[in-house]
Order: C-alpha cells, then structure tokens, then sequence
C-alpha cells in the first residue's frame, strides 16, 4: 500500500518536477537590486529606495522602480534615472520619470541621442518604468541612481547620496 502511494505520489508531482527544471524556465526572472536612500530631504519627491529589476525571458525587460517617504500625489514633477550598463565611469543611459500633468510617463535617452517614451504606473508611494532590455545593449549587470527635481529650496534628493547601486 505505502509503495503504491509513493508511486501515485511520484507520478502526480512529474508534470512540475518537468517546469521547474525544464531549460529556461529558472532563467525567465534574472535578477533584482534595491537600493535604500535616508530620509534626508523635505518636500516632495524625497526618495526612500530605488529597485532595478532584469527579467530574462524571450522578451527581455528591464524595471526600474522608484519609492518615496511620501505619498506621491496626482503632480509630483520629475525624478531622473542614470544607468550604466556598458560599463565605464559615466552613464549610458537616462531614464525620465515625469508626472506634471495628465498620467505619469518615462522616456528612455541614451547619451548619443535617441529615445523612448512609455506610461510610467504609479501607485501611492511608487512609480515605475519598464522597456526592452534589448534597448540598453548591456554588456554587464546594470548599476544606476536617481535624482529629484529641485524642491522649493533647491535641494536635490540624490539615491544613493554618492556613487552608484548595483
């Protein structure tokens, strides 16, 4: 009777055991980096924390997420993102995270010129922007940081305060 069990057992958990190890399937999620920013400006947005996050599937994304100490209301003006995915000491990529009127948006700037723009979502505490991985033409893992517009004493919320996350 137990071995009969064990078999039923076996034969039932088979068809998951072939999707968590079937190729690919581990390597859809890439990977996922948070960077925390103190509470150190007034006004808003004064930024909390800042996650990037590469996904690896047959479509490849890039996510870059960004949460603040306070609620962001309907107009919250703009935050910039720098990245650096092809290595070197300065930023290849700028993203814009813009809410000023009408829904939130992020364009994507490389240095050279170029662009794209897309609906940023937002969400109480949180924007975030999302495209193509395929867009950054990487050659390694992906580090950045995000600055603030100026608030009314012109004070720029950097996260991290110096250098880069990732």
């Amino acid at each position: 009777m137990r071995v009969r069990r064990r078999a039923i057992t076996a034969l039932a958990m088979a068809p998951l055991l072939l999707v968590l190890l079937a190729p690919g399937a581990s390597g859809d999620f890439g990977y996922t980096t948070t960077g925390v920013d103190p509470d150190d400006t007034s006004g808003k947005p004064d930024i909390r924390s800042t996650t990037r996050t590469v996904f690896r599937n047959e479509h490849g994304w890039f996510r870059l997420s960004v949460r603040a100490y306070d609620r962001l209301g309907p107009v919250w003006g703009e935050m910039f993102a720098y990245l650096d995915a092809r290595g070197g000491p300065r930023w290849d990529h700028r993203i814009a995270l813009v809410n000023l009127e009408g829904p939130p948006y992020c364009s994507l700037f490389t240095r050279h010129g170029g662009g794209w723009a897309d609906q940023a979502y937002q969400k109480r505490y949180t924007v975030k922007c999302r495209f193509r991985l395929r867009l950054l033409r990487r050659t390694k893992r992906i580090r950045w940081f995000v600055k603030s517009e100026p608030n009314e004493d012109h004070v720029i919320d950097r996260a991290p305060d110096t250098g880069w996350n990732g």
